[in-house]
């Protein structure tokens, strides 16, 4: 409508318009003012928004201070709610606190006097996040995360080791029941060997190895991998091939060089040193297959090695 009145309004309207936008910041103004009662319940939050521009929100008010309608607790209704006795008979919080304490400690007992039990409440916890991605909260006190390995490579999944734990993923969760509601029930009709063989699974894919790029070469993590892979036989060179895409095409000529050198002869890697990388990745490759050859962050590290970093850990 303004946009209707052109640039140079008759003086009639001009006018009315002068005498809305008046009205509109005295309006404005008088919502910005807070009274005296509205500052002493209310607080205000200094941030920076996503471009560093320094935000400012007032009149904020904690959910403690609302009434069940939303609206503001004046400070005597607050203090008048905080001191609001129990019901005659009822318990008070801190012995309820108390009494749960003793049962929590028989509860851990009887968890401890019965091992298969514990066994099974450690499952269905970890079953609920494996695979129902459920955030529902349980009495044990452990948080367990499943690995995205993705984010470090584009091709894992693409490897034997992940097609066999994709394989696993969906035979279990062809047996679980739909929904997490009756997985308690179900764990307990398993016999122990099933139920073994699921927590080996649930507990396999919270496993992280990944030594990331702030890692230290001695972080207790990458320690308690090494002692893992040692204690389970792993050899990589039974899951991993190197080959152009997964290795040769992303280092240097000289690390191309050396893996044919360790893998197959210094004249092996002698012959190929004056081709081109790309040249010099394929006939790597070919020279390698078959041969089991891993780069040194692959290979299997010896027991006084592990040991070492276990030390070095506790010293």
């Amino acid at each position: 409508m303004i946009e209707e009145l052109g640039e140079e309004p008759p003086a009639e309207a001009d006018a009315e318009l002068s005498r809305i936008m008046q009205e509109i910041d005295r309006i404005s103004e008088a919502r910005n003012r807070w009274s005296p009662e509205d500052m002493a319940r209310s607080g205000i939050m200094i941030g920076l928004d996503y471009d560093g521009v320094l935000r400012v929100e007032r009149g904020l008010v904690k959910v403690e201070d609302c009434k069940d309608d939303g609206t503001r607790q004046t400070p005597e209704e607050a203090t008048s709610t905080e001191r609001k006795p129990k019901p005659d008979g009822a318990i008070p919080d801190t012995l309820i606190e108390d009494l749960t304490a003793h049962r929590t400690a028989a509860l851990q007992e009887m968890l401890a006097q019965q091992p298969e039990l514990a066994f099974t409440a450690l499952l269905y916890m970890l079953v609920l996040r494996t695979f129902y991605d459920s955030l529902k909260e349980t009495c044990l006190d452990i948080t367990p995360v499943v690995q995205n390995l993705k984010p470090f490579s584009e091709r894992v999944g693409e490897s034997k080791a992940a097609a066999a734990m994709s394989l696993r993923h969906k035979e279990w969760r062809g047996e679980l029941p739909d929904d997490e509601e009756g997985v308690w029930r179900w764990l307990l009709k398993q016999d122990f060997d099933s139920r073994l063989a699921l927590l080996g699974y649930c507990t396999a894919v919270t496993a992280n190895a990944v030594k990331r790029r702030y890692d230290r070469d001695d972080c207790a993590r990458l320690a308690h991998a090494d002692l893992l892979a040692a204690a389970s036989g792993l050899d990589m060179a039974d899951w991993w091939e190197a080959t152009t895409a997964t290795y040769f095409e992303r280092v240097p000529k000289a690390l191309i060089l050396k893996a044919v050198a360790e893998g197959v002869s210094k004249d092996a890697a002698e012959n190929i040193s004056k081709l081109k990388k790309d040249a010099m990745a394929a006939r790597a490759e070919e020279r390698l297959a078959g041969r089991r050859w891993l780069p040194r962050v692959l290979r299997p590290r010896s027991a006084p090695d592990v040991a070492a970093r276990e030390e070095s850990q506790t010293a």
